[in-house]
């Protein structure tokens, strides 16, 4: 038998239920930026009333930005910065395509979402407020944060944080690689410990991290030995004995 495919109402081409749609059939899009498009397409929704598709121009789309200019951000209280905009900019002008591609807009139009945040002629380029200013961090930085972490017994996760902030500087992978990673992606090969890391923004960023210092290698092992039930780590312990790597 064939899978049910979700059927739609091919008469309602509200913005909701284009938005809805597009979300559910793209299988290609994660599941973290499907929910910041989701976020995104909610916001348009209600900004435009749940138009009808075929109403939406580049009078609304200017319209909509400005709205998102003057509205503060619900979780900080300050204005979007300009990467934040260019996050709505881009999936409104995919959501357009979208809708090009399913003949529910004119294909003469021009993409309404397209080049929003442009300067105009002879505009002075503004600096972002919220622009980051980033920097490495020093070896006495670190050290002076292992150092408080170790030492203020207070902290909920006290011993998690250590091991986080200590790979961190170890490997100078980011936050949610670290984070991220399953009992399956450590791999124990006995003098060092590998960190496969299978997902990532670019193709550059899929690599396997190698942790070689022994306090290391120690730590992350006392890590996974506290985040598996004890007869899974026996269990893991007994398969990596068997592996061809432990007798060369």
């Amino acid at each position: 038998e064939k899978p049910c495919e979700a059927k739609y109402d091919e008469s309602v081409t509200t913005v909701r239920a284009m938005a809805h749609r597009w979300l559910s059939e793209s299988d290609g899009i994660k599941e973290a930026t499907k929910a910041r498009y989701r976020q995104h397409l909610r916001a348009f929704e209600d900004f435009s009333e749940n138009t009808d598709v075929s109403k939406i121009d580049r009078a609304m789309a200017l319209a909509f930005i400005d709205y998102l200019k003057k509205t503060p951000s619900k979780r900080t209280g300050q204005p979007l910065s300009q990467r934040s905009l260019q996050s709505y900019q881009i999936c409104l002008a995919s959501f357009w395509g979208v809708l090009d591609h399913w003949g529910l807009v004119d294909p003469d139009a021009r993409n309404p979402f397209s080049s929003l945040l442009r300067r105009l002629a002879g505009q002075r380029k503004q600096k972002d407020p919220r622009e980051k200013q980033l920097r490495p961090v020093t070896r006495a930085e670190a050290t002076s944060l292992l150092r408080h972490i170790s030492s203020n017994n207070s902290l909920k996760y006290q011993f998690e944080m250590y091991v986080t902030v200590r790979l961190l500087w170890v490997t100078a992978c980011r936050l949610n690689e670290i984070c991220g990673r399953r009992i399956e992606d450590i791999d124990d090969r006995g003098d060092h410990i590998r960190i496969n890391i299978p997902d990532s923004k670019t193709e550059a960023g899929k690599r396997v991290v190698m942790i070689i210092g022994e306090s290391d290698c120690e730590l992350l092992r006392k890590a996974v030995q506290k985040a598996v039930p004890k007869d899974q780590a026996r269990r893991i312990r007994q398969e990596a004995k068997s592996l061809p790597w432990q007798g060369s």
